[in-house]
């Protein structure tokens, strides 16, 4: 503006000596000599107060010793003014702001509402000294955009849970459908400590109402119940809070194998072993060539000595009478050991099934084998089990390959 001024007051001049024009009134020069002086005012007021680089890098040197005051210059090189709070949040040690503090977060908040820094703090005051909601709220936002921060606003919302403010707020993230929601659950499992799981039992019955659980979730919770003792509560939840299961829910799920394994403790969990390692390979496969055409469970033995089980499932039996009835096939084995499906107690790890099997005539060279048993009062939770008969052919190792199809149970009379 003043170089503006001069330029016009030196034409000004130059017309006045170059020609004979009139003079210029006093009234021209003196609104010449005001814009000079207006203009001289503010260069003086951008080089005093004004926004320099000497200036930013020396509020960059307020900053702690970390990356992430210089990634915001990297990321915001044009907004100063947002570095300077983003500074002023940073340095701070205590939640306990005074009025300019407040107004300062949150003018850090309206001009980077994404920046994990004024969110921390942001977070932590209002849980401490304002609004407990808002700081829940602010803390799902800060999980949401900072991976680096996810875990830690994990374990401050898991330490929420149950408190007053906690209902209202995740059922609103409920309905907005809050991307987050099925990792904070895992988070809360894999992480609970009690052995009702009752923080994870709370927040799955009140996602599955509204929304669906995903089958990583729920597996987390059911195996962390069926590991404590609880495989009815566990139970209870898979029927309650899975939506991917069978029209008709019988006492062993799959039995059929027409599934792959789902992950749950009540689904298959297939050990594929290791011929070397555990004596056997284990996978569900098709069927066709041995006449099925459905999927089958093959197991090929290798004569090594056998560790662990082909495959497992719990169950929830109440107690009572029961009969395991199963299709096999058969082929190469050169003892007659062969392994067969075992119910137990999961407490106790008491065998149940201890009746000699019955075999039925075999028909297009599969044979149906019905075992009878018993569930006492005292056995909350079972598990089914392909495994050898006896530890002496366990340490001995079989050769043979066994297929297995419709594994079913069925209430029924233990009577021979």
């Amino acid at each position: 503006l003043t170089l503006y001024a001069l330029h016009g007051w030196r034409t000004m001049r130059s017309a006045d000596t170059g020609t004979s024009l009139p003079k210029r009134s006093r009234q021209e020069q003196t609104a010449l000599a005001a814009t000079c002086l207006v203009g001289f005012g503010c260069a003086l007021a951008l080089f005093f107060f004004g926004q320099t680089p000497d200036r930013l890098a020396q509020s960059l040197r307020a900053l702690p010793a970390d990356q992430q005051g210089l990634a915001y210059v990297r990321h915001r090189p044009f907004d100063s003014v947002g570095f300077l709070v983003h500074g002023y949040a940073t340095v701070r040690k205590s939640p306990e702001l005074d009025r300019s503090g407040v107004a300062t977060l949150s003018a850090a908040l309206a001009l980077s509402p994404t920046e994990p820094s004024a969110l921390r703090w942001a977070a932590q005051r209002e849980l401490s000294a304002s609004s407990p909601i808002r700081g829940l709220e602010v803390a799902a936002t800060l999980a949401l955009v900072s991976q680096v921060d996810r875990h830690a606003t994990f374990e401050l919302l898991r330490n929420r849970i149950g408190t007053p403010e906690w209902r209202g707020f995740f059922e609103r993230k409920i309905d907005e459908a809050w991307p987050l929601t099925d990792a904070f659950l895992q988070h809360v499992c894999a992480n609970d400590k009690s052995v009702q799981l009752v923080a994870s039992q709370t927040l799955i019955w009140e996602v599955s109402s509204r929304q669906p659980v995903s089958p990583q979730t729920l597996s987390c919770v059911e195996r962390r119940l069926v590991d404590g003792g609880l495989t009815p509560v566990a139970y209870q939840m898979r029927l309650g809070a899975s939506r991917n299961l069978s029209r008709r829910v019988d006492h062993v799920y799959n039995g059929g194998f027409e599934m792959q394994p789902s992950g749950s403790p009540f689904d298959w969990t297939i050990n594929r072993g290791g011929e070397y390692r555990d004596g056997f390979v284990a996978a569900i496969r098709s069927g066709v060539e041995f006449g099925n055409s459905g999927q089958v469970l093959h197991v090929r033995f290798s004569g090594q000595p056998i560790r662990g089980a082909a495959a497992v499932q719990s169950l929830a039996l109440q107690p009572g009478k029961f009969k395991l009835l199963y299709r096999t096939r058969e082929v190469g084995f050169t003892s007659a050991k062969v392994p067969l499906w075992t119910v137990r107690c999961a407490t106790t790890q008491q065998v149940l099934t201890t009746s000699v099997a019955e075999t039925a005539v075999a028909t297009h060279g599969w044979t149906t084998r019905a075992t009878a048993f018993t569930i006492p009062t005292d056995c909350a939770g079972q598990t089914l089990s392909l495994e050898a008969q006896t530890r002496l052919s366990a340490l001995e190792g079989i050769r043979g390959t066994l297929v297995v199809d419709d594994v079913v149970i069925s209430e029924g009379s233990t009577d021979q």
